[in-house]
This record gives structure tokens, sequence and C-alpha cells, in this order.
């Protein structure tokens, strides 16, 4: 059994350094993971340590609801593999809780999340080089655009074709663990190599131009010099009001993702807001119970043909928009327990660490602007954080 103990513990933290590559490899480490612990998993034991852990529980259910849902829609193969795409928030609080019975070394604890840290940071760099030396060979050596290779998604390219918002999550994730993690090392030029991964890190979320990754590494570098310099909390609010408007400014007129935002006029025109609006009537006709997966798709095309939204019908937009995407499938009562899930996984989260206090209120952020829990990328982001805040012993 201590052999199974020892190959769970680092498998489980690798996994979250695999989403840099092709997604079938973190899927794998999830199922092999859930094989090998299947005879602790099912023990009484283990299950009635699962029945004291709220957040494990609430992912658990999160699944169990869309499998019910599965009973009432019209459209049960989409159903399926929707159910499919996010087993993750099944079977990942079911490895994590095994974790609560490994000896003290094989806990999740500071110990482990350094070597996470260090990793993460280490296949991080790695990747973002791959993908930088891959767009200047595109450009200067090959036929390539510069408009593509070093803008969103041409950038990202190298990486099975990561999306490039979900690239710009990890690197969120990465620039707090530069900034706060305590880190041991002796080296005798430890603070210059941080600050040259840091700015790195910087440069490369600004070519990636993701808009609201943007805006959280703002906040991110905002809170780490209120942290350093112990600024007056007014002085703090007026210097980041003040910094974030210069910002959007200078991104609006520079970047062309910010540039799509207005029209010639200077009207909002972005098609997320055309999205939303879609969104929000499907939900209001359907306020109390919601609409299981399948059948919310197929309204939201009708609604996208209603309202002349030609790009969201032509690429299948979902609600873009995690709130609003619950409230979509399960109705008010579904959008009020996902909220419980959430108060719950930031008060775990106030016990940790400044760095996974950061990463949840990220994650509350990206959920205003994309259904993250809808693609396999951002599911197994999030259960496996949200599984590793929930077992995390400091």
């Amino acid at each position: 059994m201590s052999k199974i103990n020892t190959i769970s513990y680092w498998l489980f933290l690798v996994l979250p350094s695999a989403l840099f590559f092709e997604k079938i490899v973190a899927s794998i480490l999830i199922a092999i993971l859930f094989l090998i612990n299947i005879p602790i998993i099912f023990q009484f034991k283990t299950l009635k340590l699962l029945l004291k852990q709220k957040i494990l529980l609430l992912s658990i259910l999160y699944f169990v609801l869309h499998a019910i849902a599965l009973f009432f829609t019209h459209d049960t193969q989409d159903g399926l593999n929707s159910l499919e795409i996010i087993l993750s928030f099944l079977v990942l609080p079911l490895i994590g809780i095994t974790f609560k019975r490994n000896n003290k070394s094989q806990k999740i604890n500071d110990k482990f999340i350094d070597k996470l840290f260090y990793l993460f940071v280490s296949v991080g760099i790695v990747a973002m080089i791959i993908c930088l030396l891959n767009a200047f060979y595109a450009v200067y050596l090959g036929n390539g655009s510069a408009n593509y290779w070093f803008f969103y998604r041409g950038l990202a390219h190298p990486l099975w074709q990561i999306h490039p918002i979900y690239l710009a999550y990890y690197l969120n994730f990465l620039l707090s663990i530069l900034l706060f993690h305590d880190w041991k090392f002796k080296w005798k030029y430890k603070e210059s190599i941080k600050w040259c991964l840091v700015l790195l890190t910087m440069i490369f979320l600004i070519l990636l131009s993701a808009r609201t990754p943007l805006l959280v590494t703002f906040a991110i570098f905002l809170l780490f010099i209120y942290n350093k310099l112990r600024i007056n909390k007014l002085v703090l609010t007026l210097t980041t009001i003040a910094i974030v408007s210069i910002s959007l400014i200078a991104l609006v007129f520079t970047n062309n993702r910010f540039k799509e935002l207005f029209n010639e006029d200077g009207i909002l025109q972005e098609d997320r807001v055309q999205t939303w609006r879609g969104a929000y009537e499907v939900a209001a006709s359907h306020f109390w119970l919601g609409l299981p997966k399948g059948d919310l798709d197929d309204k939201l095309e009708k609604i996208y043909k209603k309202n002349n939204h030609f790009k969201g019908l032509e690429r299948s937009y979902n609600c873009h928009n995690q709130y609003l995407q619950v409230l979509c499938y399960f109705g008010i009562f579904g959008l009020l327990y996902f909220i419980c899930w959430l108060y719950y996984v930031f008060k775990a989260s106030i016990h940790t660490n400044t760095i996974f206090q950061l990463l949840v209120f990220s994650i509350l952020v990206y959920f205003c602007t994309e259904s993250i829990m809808s693609v396999n990328k951002g599911i197994i982001f999030i259960s496996y954080f949200f599984t590793l805040i929930a077992i995390y012993e400091k």
C-alpha cells in the first residue's frame, strides 16, 4: 500500500503541470490515480472522511446534478458528452480524500506545495520559452505574420494549440507563485533570476492579450506592492484606480484585442455582451429549474439567431460567464448552491496561503467572462485546486 501511496503522491503533484501539454495527458494521469486508489476510495473509513469535507461533497454534487439532468434532456448524446467532460468533479475529490489517510510524509502539506510550485513554475517557464522561440522562427525564418504569431492564438500554438485564455490563467497562477512564494534556494543571484522570470511572464501575458487575465495580473502586482511597501489603503485604492485606468486606455489604443471592444463611434460592440444578453434571455425564461446541457445549446442557438448574433451562432458560443451558465443549467436554486460552494472554497483558502487566496479570487473573476467549467482544460484546473484547497493540511 505504501508504494501506491507514493505513486499517487507524485502523480497528484505533477497533474497541474500536465495542463501545459495536450489535454489527454492530464486526463490519463487522473485515470491512473483513480484506478490505483479504488481499493482505498471505497473503504468505509475513507467515505466517512469524505462526508466531513463540504467542498469535496459540493464538487461531487455538481457532477451528480448534471447526471440527474440527463433524465430530462431531449439531447441525451450531448448530455453524455458533457457528463464525460466534467468527470473530474467526481473523480478528483474521491482521489483527494485518500491523501487524508496517508502518513505525514505523503500528506498534502507545505512540503507538497513547495514541490508543486517549483514544478509548475519550471514547466510554465519552459512552455513560454517554446512559444516565444516558435513565434520568432515563424515570423523571421518562415512566412508567418507577426500579428498572428505574437498575438493571442498564434503565441499559444505550439502547446497543442491550447486556447490562449487558459494558458493565461495558468500564467496568472505562475506569476502569483513567483511573487509571493518564499523561495528557499540559496543561490547568489536568486532575486535577479526571480525578477527576470517575473518580467518574462508579464511580457508574455501582455503579448498573449487575454483581457481578463491581464486585469488579474494588475491586481496581483498591486497586492504585491501593497504587501511589500505597506501602503495606506486609501493611497493604494487611488493608485490602483489610476494605474488600471491608464493601462486600459493604453491597451485600448495599442492592442487589437482591446481596440475591437469599441466601434468607430466609441460604443461598446464586444460580441460577448451579445452572448450574455442571449444567455440572460434563456436564464430568465427557465428561472427556477434551468435547462439540461444539450437543450441549453439548442436554446442558445435559437436566441443568437433571433438577436442576429451571427458570431455566437457560427462558433456555438456557450454563455461565456460561469454564473450565467449555472443559472441556465440549474435555475436560481442551482446558482445559490454554486455560490455556497464558492463561499466554502474561499473560506478554506483563507487558512492556506496568499497564493491560493489569489487563485480563488482570480477564478471568481474568470467566471465573469468565461464558462471555465465547460471546457476540459478549465475543469481539471478548477477541480484540482478546489480539491487541493479542501485537503491541504498546514
